[in-house]
Parts: structure tokens; sequence; C-alpha cells
């Protein structure tokens, strides 16, 4: 939600190691703050409160839809959720893996792509790894944020065994 949120001040591309640190900081901030709040070890969007601060900016998170379930390619795009999502906003946040070892990453439109932004541990190719770091990665379709999604949901799967 963080990198969500610090998007509409800096667009994903232009973010620096420095930034992406910072980031990583308020979103665990975030996390320890809400999650002692509620009891709860795993969150969803509708739990946290906002606004939310970053860098001193105070964002307000408009939280549209949650849509849960199993999506796949073989829907047509034009009833795909997130063809329609994207055709009336800019971000999501999106997660996905199995239901005790799950992951939540940001996907940002923008006018060159759509990219993801994951904050947790993931390889040169954005999939779970033990050791990794924050990654981004950019692609040029939704079919291909759907495709991604899946690797990453079954990677995930493969950390948890």
């Amino acid at each position: 939600m963080v990198a969500v949120a610090y998007n509409k001040t800096k667009y994903v591309t232009q973010w620096m190691t420095s930034e992406v640190d910072l980031l990583q900081d308020c979103g665990d901030q975030l996390y320890t703050k809400t999650s002692a709040l509620h009891n709860l070890t795993f969150l969803m969007p509708t739990d946290i409160s906002v606004p939310i601060s970053i860098c001193e900016i105070e964002f307000k998170v408009n939280i549209v839809k949650s849509i849960s379930g199993v999506f796949s390619l073989d829907l047509p795009s034009n009833d795909n959720f997130f063809t329609a999502h994207f055709n009336a906003h800019e971000a999501a946040i999106l997660t996905f893996g199995q239901v005790f070892s799950s992951s939540a990453a940001g996907v940002l439109k923008e006018h060159d792509g759509i990219y993801v932004f994951d904050s947790h541990s993931r390889d040169e190719n954005g999939l779970c790894v033990r050791d990794g770091y924050a990654c981004g990665t950019k692609h040029n379709a939704i079919e291909d944020v759907i495709q991604f999604t899946m690797q990453m949901s079954q990677s995930i799967k493969r950390m948890s065994i």
C-alpha cells in the first residue's frame, strides 16, 4: 500500500534505492502498527487506517473494490477483472498465494506499461526466494501480470513446502 501511495508523488520508474529502502521501512512500520492494533498476522487493505503518512506526506487511500477468487488466463480479456479495473484505476494491491503463505504487491499502471512492486524477498525475476530483495517488474499487458502472478503464487507454494 505504501508503494501505491508513494507512486502518486514520484513514478515507480524514477525511484532510487534509498527511496525503496524508505518505502520498506514505512511499510514495515505500518504493518507492525496495524497488525498490533487488530491483533492480526495477515492484513487486508481494509484493515489499514487512513490516511497513511509517508515522508511526512499524508495519503488518503481509496479502496474501491476487493475481489477474491481464482483468476486464470482463459478469461476473455473484456470480461477480465484486471482489464476492467485498470481501465478505471491506475493502481491495485494484489494479494496472491496460499491461505497461510501469501504475499501482496502493488500493481501500478504507467504510460509505458504495468509495474508490479513487491517489497518481499524476491530474485531478479521477481519470484520468491529466502534471501532476496525488493523487486519491481515491468509488464506490457494485463495478461502478462496475471501470468506473473501465477508464477509468484507457485514460487510461494514451493517456499512453504
